[in-house]
């Protein structure tokens, strides 16, 4: 199962979800309904009984969709509010300590190799288990949180395998329905509290001195069977969580070992959560409304029908098939795990064969993707990855990675630094310019996801003000090129995810979109081409594998800038089967004259980040 695969698989898990919740929704309600014409309307009139029942029909369903609401967009502002709720400590890069440092080298280097905004990174300093786990909508809004005990306990072989899962996670869309699940149960939860607090009240007025009739008991007995039922719609809640928890789990395991080639480290680290003590258990009281969220279990009382995770041998087992629990292991796992992923055998030699390979690996990382991201990572210059990683130069990095090289062009965007923003960035972006002019063109954009974690820090308003100032920046010439529009438009599609994460779309088909379709294959093939009569040739066969019949014609608006920003938001809401056609067409129109140029490879990226279809890296080959 493929990139594309597993986000539909994913949808439908979604749509399943929400049909579940409302078959559970009117469930409550019935019960609900019943117990209040027990309570009160048993005596009534035919119409005051229906009239009761109906307003309790709408308290209940309100009460549980408001709460489910408001439990959402309280998370909606990150997944580091995920962490942060249990207890965690945000790390930054340059950390004194050195698990620390470690562990965010390990997270920076494999999202720059899956093409992803470096997530947040945090620790649960006092939880002594091995576990972790990430939370988030949208990658651009993402936190990855381990234990102590995971960074005490793993060495970085284990560690990676540990992250690759959680990758695993961002990549197939796995926390947006994470926090769904959140929300929904808190707000059945919240129908329990209130018979709770029903019960509560109604024993105090009964013991009330001041009490002259009976109403204490009545609410008392109404307060325990609301209570009752909340709770048993909470118990099938959790079984249609755990359900779905373990069946992701499996498909995250597999996903470590494609992305870091290296089985023995992910079956490494679930052996030693059984050899400890404390395994993967957490104590925050919080635990259980996350445990499907998390690495392993939890809970130990997490066991049975409400388990969220498979029994850890049937884990390690599929990892290491020479595993046998209670004997140690000195055999390295098989190493026939460790092919090629799959979807990337496909006979090579056709262009067919090679756009296919290419839409598998969207979502994925090549085998040396993760090393190739190191690579890079420890040959970019100092000076930048600090500017990378300081909240306060971060923007100046931005800034200086859209200086034109004309000196009066350049001149003008610092007269527009100075004034928009302040003398001293001028002076930063300046200076950080001089340090890019030896950087290649396929180490800029990974500079931009290495210092996004640090722009999230400076606010929505001061990444809004950001984006209106590059804009200036890219446009001051009055034109702007394909490397600037890539590099704008990835940050826009970063800064638009990280504030509004959970936004969501009605799905489209390819059908629906023609227009912009057209549009977005004629700039890509106007990007690479030497000649417009190159540029048709090049259109007409990415076209051919969209619309073999009725082709819409070539299209080169004037205006392709804001043209093509339009059509991404457009094609964003594609079927994700489509979107893997659509990637397999931008793959044809790359490679129509066999040569791939910056420009094209830039562009393809900032496409596929639009379409949030993350490109290893580079994978535009």
């Amino acid at each position: 199962m493929n990139f594309f695969a597993h986000q539909d698989q994913a949808r439908k898990t979604s749509r399943m979800l929400v049909f579940l919740f409302f078959l559970a929704m009117l469930a409550i309600i019935a019960a609900i309904d019943a117990i209040v014409w027990w309570g009160m309307g048993r005596d009534l009139p035919p119409q005051e009984q229906l009239g009761l029942l109906l307003k309790s029909s709408a308290l209940v369903a309100a009460v549980i969709l408001v709460a489910s609401l408001f439990r959402s967009a309280s998370l909606s502002v990150g997944g580091g509010k995920v962490a942060s709720s249990l207890g965690g400590t945000r790390i930054l890069p340059g950390d004194p300590d050195p698990l620390h440092q470690r562990l965010y080298n390990v997270v920076e280097e494999m999202a720059l190799a899956a093409g992803l905004p470096v997530p947040e990174v945090y620790v649960l300093e006092n939880e002594e288990g091995i576990n972790a786990f990430a939370a988030g909508h949208q990658p651009a809004d993402a936190a990855i949180a381990v234990t102590r005990g995971c960074l005490e306990q793993l060495n970085r072989q284990e560690l990676q395998g540990v992250i690759g899962h959680e990758f695993s996670h961002i990549l197939n869309g796995d926390m947006r329905l994470n926090i769904r699940l959140m929300g929904w149960l808190y707000g059945i939860l919240v129908l329990a509290m209130i018979g709770e607090f029903l019960m509560r009240a109604g024993v105090y007025s009964g013991h009330s001195r001041r009490s002259r009739d009976n109403n204490g008991a009545s609410i008392a007995m109404i307060g325990l069977l609301v209570l009752v039922v909340g709770y048993i719609g909470l118990f099938f809640g959790r079984l249609i969580k755990a359900a779905v928890s373990r069946q992701r789990e499996y498909l995250a395991d597999a996903s470590a070992v494609q992305f870091t080639r290296n089985p023995e480290g992910i079956a490494n680290a679930l052996k030693k959560i059984g050899g400890l003590p404390s395994q993967s258990y957490l104590e925050n009281p919080k635990t259980e409304e996350v445990s499907h969220m998390l690495f392993s279990t939890g809970l130990p009382s997490l066991a049975g029908m409400f388990a969220t995770h498979p029994p850890l041998e049937e884990r390690i087992r599929r990892l290491d098939p020479s595993f046998q629990a209670n004997v140690a292991q000195t055999r390295p796992p098989a190493q026939a795990q460790q092919g090629p992923v799959a979807g990337l055998a496909a006979a090579a030699g056709s262009p067919a064969a090679a756009a296919h390979r290419f839409s598998q690996q969207a979502g994925s990382l090549p085998e040396t993707a993760v090393q190739q991201a190191g690579q890079l990572r420890s040959t970019l210059e100092t000076r930048l990855v600090e500017a990378a990683h300081h909240p306060a130069q971060a923007p100046a990095l931005l800034m200086a990675l859209l200086l034109d090289d004309a000196p009066l062009i350049r001149q003008k965007q610092l007269d527009v630094i100075d004034l928009e923003w302040n003398p001293e960035t001028r002076a930063l972006t300046e200076s950080l310019a001089e340090q890019l002019a030896g950087v290649s063109e396929a180490q800029r954009l990974p500079l931009m996801e290495m210092a996004f974690p640090q722009l999230r820090r400076r606010g929505v308003r001061e990444l809004q003000r950001l984006q209106q100032v590059l804009d200036k920046l890219a446009r001051m010439d009055g034109k702007i090129s394909f490397h600037e529009f890539a590099l704008s438009q990835m940050l826009q599609t970063l800064i638009q995810d990280s504030l509004h994460p959970n936004r969501s779309t009605r799905h489209c088909r390819l059908k629906q979109r023609r227009e912009a379709l057209a549009t977005l294959l004629s700039v890509l093939a106007a990007s690479g081409s030497r000649s417009e009569q190159q540029a048709h040739a090049a259109y007409a066969d990415g076209m051919q594998l969209l619309f073999p019949m009725q082709p819409p014609a070539y299209r080169l608006p004037k205006r392709w800038v804001d043209e093509t920003a339009k059509a991404l938001q457009q094609l964003d809401c594609l079927h994700p089967l489509d979107k893997e056609n659509l990637l397999q067409a931008l793959h044809t129109v790359v490679h129509h004259d066999q040569i791939v140029t910056v420009s094209e490879r830039e562009m393809l990226r900032a496409i596929c980040s639009s379409l949030h279809c993350p490109l290893p890296l580079e994978n535009t080959e």
